[in-house]
């Protein structure tokens, strides 16, 4: 989510390039459950190959400024975080938003 924040409208390969190793499987998973929250729109175009884009809804846009504070803070306090925590329990709306939010780094 960090990446459309930051990027506007992207492609799924786009995306994957911007967050940390993922599988294609688990980021599809990952970006159709944001969908189903209402958090991104997800447009699938008929054409051979697949094209599919990303955007941010009007509720995604809605936590531009909560995704900005955190990585602001994220950002103030990298080195003291350890290397290998992946998720931090938050208690946020579901484990999709917070891998989204490990996309900071790009």
């Amino acid at each position: 989510m960090w990446s459309l924040i930051q990027q506007g409208t992207l492609r799924f390969s786009e995306i994957r390039g911007a967050c940390p190793p993922i599988s294609d499987r688990i980021l599809s998973l990952e970006l159709k459950e944001l969908a189903e929250w209402g958090f991104i729109v997800r447009k699938q175009y008929p054409v051979m190959p697949p094209k599919t884009e990303y955007t941010l809804s009007e509720l995604g846009e809605t936590l531009r400024p909560v995704m900005a504070a955190m990585a602001t803070w994220g950002l103030a306090h990298r080195d003291s975080l350890n290397a290998k925590v992946t998720v931090l329990s938050l208690s946020l709306l579901s484990l999709s938003l917070l891998r989204s939010l490990f996309c900071l780094s790009n």
